[in-house]
């Protein structure tokens, strides 16, 4: 423990961990795979989507 210039005790704030930045770094990842996640249903829905449809025009011309 080291006594600070004032006369009070230096906590080593620069050195603490800083619990809200690593909240941050968490979200962030989270939403990042969030994201990844949706695009690759999203390109699932897309490509059932084409293929009903293309099984439904078939069924018309039939």
């Amino acid at each position: 423990m080291k006594v600070a210039p004032e006369g009070g005790i230096d906590l080593n704030h620069d050195v603490l961990p800083d619990p809200v930045a690593d909240y941050e770094t968490g979200m962030s990842d989270d939403i990042k795979l969030l994201d990844s996640r949706l695009k690759g249903l999203e390109k699932m829905v897309l490509s059932l989507q084409k293929k009903l449809n293309e099984k439904s025009s078939d069924n018309e011309v039939k």
